[in-house]
């Protein structure tokens, strides 16, 4: 211990008196690490922390699958039976989000609601701050609704009211009675702000349905389950694999071909993001290791201005391990600094990234610097100032006696200097891994934001609206919700057209179902699915979607008169190819019977800019009326500054009627776009940092071998060298570095970059253009970086540089 503390004290000593040296590899470091640690603590935060629930491992989710593709969307008896029939969960629940209408807290109100069975909380484990959630008894008994507040709702709506417990609000439009609240953070499934107790044991469908406890072909909800204690996932997929083989056998219409399977309740919630916080944090590891890189250069040029002391205290008797490890005591103190400055710089750093992530990100609220990302930091600390500082140590621990202890000797030797030419190399090829990387992905980016929508998003405001079933219970008095609205909203100065839907692009909400196709045979092997929607006669006008063939809807469209569809491109394309769509006629399930297609519109692209259209049927809203209402508003001025006019005709029309959510359409583009634009922006700036050191790097390590070459290079010109002679030989030594370094990053991009596959669109991993413009870009970048040494080599003065030496 005490030779240790003579090793810091001296080290201590030593840096203080190099101060340039210290402060860069400190600030470097610090840059590196502080990156590292943000990088890891989202990741810690929303893929590596256990879920806050009671025995998170067995929580999973259970999906569906239908036709070999998994989606968490039950329907009611087949849920039932499956909580019925299983042998493996302690706890199965129920559940199903979406807006909800509050009246009596104040002006009406639009929540995030969730309607959930009575083990829901239970399954969780999570008690309540104030009174209790739900029993399985409420569930069974024909008592009043029961709801839990959030914490957040309890503060904003009920003004933190303690004596909360027992009182009745209007939700729905139906009374509800508060059982409890929650403790703050508490929202699961995200941002769920009340939890409402189903009626008949499966969440209710957010539309009128009569018996719909009984249905197998509605799917609508998720489901998850709590593992009974020594059950593993596999033997519940098994379970499960034996349900849904009985299903399919005793019910074959609804469940042809649909299966169930079991995941991990926190990988099933991360899925969608896992590729590209790995991605991004293998991306910021390249760069420390670059940083790495560049100290460990600036460690072997100090080591070589040190010979001379490290070869007097070997002459007195110091051991090989003794000056190696005073070396490497200098190098973890100089990591252990820098780490301290990287956790401090990752404070801001994280909360930087946070506020860059995109919305959709799950978990973010569990994103913090705990105590898994300091010993994060500890480790990766300790693990830079071994990689930086093994090699400098090891070579000044066997100095040339001869050599190092003369006057002049200038400590240089050819291990020494290819070791830093092997430095570069790797620093460079990292730096064409990640270039190469970012170009892939600011190239997909860009083909991102030039798809076709379908519509112009442009100056419309969009106001979603979910009408009460009790309520609105009858289609004429949806049908006349929307007839009174429309003229309101249109009358408004700076509205140019109004129409109304039942989705809206990239507002996560969809309905699909199946149909037929009148006179055709039923193919059982050919599943027909298609999304839906029901929209007004202006809606394609208001959304300048264009019209293919055949017309759009017009007033003449009313519930009395002949049902009539629209239908999108890649249907037609699809089910009438070589056949012209118009008039022919579809059996959906919706109305009174068959419904002719009386034209065709372009694609809409609904769930994201990266996926395909699918195949689409829109309906006139007269005839096929939902309580889910998009009213969509075309502009002549910033659309949300109409935003409360809005609300004043809603409330003109119900007074106790809310509005889910008003947002510009340019928002639900962007909101789209943004996991894409997130990694693309950090992928980006990684790796120009990444290019920046690798430029320094080479610049470094010309610059030293030139000043190790003083005394060569004025020997070359006494001899009749010329300048331009100087010049080529320099930029030729830090070109081979960088061509061979460009050769190794190419062959590693080659094969890491498949592992964006799934990050790109409409760009291959092996994009020709991206691998021929990057090592351009990389070459041009060293030539500079190496030109400004040589240029200071070739104006040496033979006769000053021969006598310096």
């Amino acid at each position: 211990m005490e030779t240790l503390l003579q090793d810091l004290r001296y080290g201590v000593r030593t840096l203080l008196k190099s101060p340039v040296y210290t402060v860069v590899t400190i600030i470097v470091l610090a840059l590196g690490i502080g990156a590292n640690t943000a990088i890891f603590s989202v990741v810690n935060g929303v893929l590596l922390r256990p879920l806050p629930y009671k025995y998170p491992d067995r929580i999973v989710s259970v999906l569906a699958v239908d036709h070999g593709k998994p989606s968490n969307s039950h329907s009611p008896a087949n849920y039932t039976d499956l909580k019925n029939q299983n042998q493996s969960f302690e706890y199965l629940s129920a559940y199903c989000d979406y807006p909800v209408g509050l009246v009596g807290a104040g002006e009406p109100r639009s929540l995030t609601g969730a309607i959930v069975s009575s083990e829901f909380f239970d399954l969780l484990g999570i008690e309540p701050a104030i009174g209790r959630t739900f029993h399985s008894e409420d569930g069974k008994s024909s008592g009043p609704r029961l709801a839990v507040l959030s914490h957040k709702l309890w503060q904003s709506a009920f003004n933190e009211d303690k004596n909360i417990v027992g009182r009745q609000v209007t939700v729905k439009n139906e009374p509800f009675t508060i059982t409890g609240v929650m403790p703050p953070g508490f929202a699961f499934p995200e941002k769920i702000e009340i939890w409402l107790l189903a009626q008949k044991q499966v969440p209710e469908p957010p539309f009128s349905v009569e018996q719909y406890e009984t249905q197998r072909s509605l799917n609508y909800f998720q489901v998850m389950g709590r593992l009974k204690p020594g059950v593993s996932v596999e033997s519940a997929q098994a379970d499960l694999g034996t349900i849904a083989a009985r299903l399919q056998h005793d019910f074959p219409d609804a469940n042809d071909q649909k299966g169930l399977i079991v995941r991990p309740l926190q990988s099933y919630l991360v899925k969608d993001v896992r590729a590209s916080l790995l991605v991004l944090l293998g991306a910021v590891a390249a760069v420390l290791l670059i940083a790495v890189a560049n100290v460990a250069n600036l460690s072997l040029a100090r080591s070589a201005t040190r010979q001379q002391e490290m070869a007097i205290r070997v002459a007195l008797g110091a051991s090989r391990f003794r000056i190696v490890r005073q070396l490497l005591t200098e190098s973890l103190l100089l990591s252990c600094l820098g780490g301290a400055g990287g956790l401090l710089l990752s404070l801001w750093g994280t909360s930087v990234l946070i506020s860059l992530s995109p919305e959709d990100i799950p978990r973010l609220k569990d994103v913090t610097v705990d105590a898994r990302v300091f010993v994060f930091t500890v480790v990766v600390s300790i693990l830079a100032g071994v990689l930086f500082g093994l090699s400098p140590s090891i070579q000044s621990s066997k100095p040339n006696l001869n050599e190092d202890l003369k006057e002049g000797s200038r400590g240089s030797t050819a291990t020494g200097r290819r070791f830093r030419s092997s430095l570069v190399i790797a620093e460079v090829a990292l730096s064409m891994v990640l270039l190469i990387s970012a170009g892939l992905m600011i190239k997909s980016f860009a083909r991102l934001q030039e798809v076709n929508m379908g519509f112009n998003p442009a100056n419309v405001l969009v106001a979603q609206i979910g009408l009460p079933e009790k309520k609105y219970s009858k289609d004429e008095q949806m049908i006349d919700f929307v007839e009174r609205l429309i003229p309101k909203i249109k009358s408004l100065p700076g509205v140019v057209n109004v129409g109304t839907s039942t989705t809206t692009p990239y507002s996560n909400s969809d309905i699909d179902f199946s149909f037929q196709i009148e006179g055709r045979p039923v193919n059982p092997n050919e599943k027909l699915d298609a999304r839906f929607d029901a929209v007004s006669p202006d809606f394609f006008t208001t959304f300048q979607t264009p019209l293919i063939k055949g017309r759009f809807f017009t007033d003449r469209d009313s519930a009395n008169a002949p049902e009539v569809s629209i239908i999108n491109q890649t249907m037609a394309k699809r089910f009438f190819a070589g056949e012209d769509p118009i008039g022919k006629k579809l059996i959906t399930g919706l109305g009174r019977g068959a419904r002719e297609i009386v034209g065709v519109v372009g694609d809409v692209r609904y769930d994201a800019l990266n996926e395909e259209p699918l195949p689409q049927i829109y309906n006139p809203v007269a005839q096929s009326p939902l309580p889910f209402i998009c009213v969509v508003v075309r502009t002549s001025v910033p659309p949300m500054t109409l935003s409360q006019s809005l609300r004043e005709q809603v409330w003109a029309v119900d007074k106790d009627q809310p509005i889910d959510e008003l947002k510009d359409m340019d928002e639900y583009v962007s909101k789209s776009a943004s996991q894409a634009r997130f990694r693309t922006i950090l992928l980006g700036a990684f790796s120009a940092i990444a290019l920046v050191l690798a430029a320094v790097g080479i610049f470094g390590v010309i610059a030293y071998t030139v000043n190790q070459s003083t005394r060569e290079l004025g020997i070359r010109m006494a001899l009749g060298a010329q300048k331009s002679d100087v010049l080529k030989l320099v930029i030729s030594h830090g070109m081979i570095l960088t061509v061979i370094g460009i050769v190794i990053g190419l062959a590693g991009a080659f094969f890491l970059t498949q592992f964006l596959a799934t990050l790109l669109y409409g760009v291959g991993t092996k994009d020709p253009a991206t691998f021929a413009s990057i090592p351009i870009l990389l070459a041009v970048v060293s030539f500079v970086a190496t030109y400004l040494p040589a240029r200071r080599a070739s104006r040496v003065d033979p006769l000053v540089a021969i006598r310096h030496e």
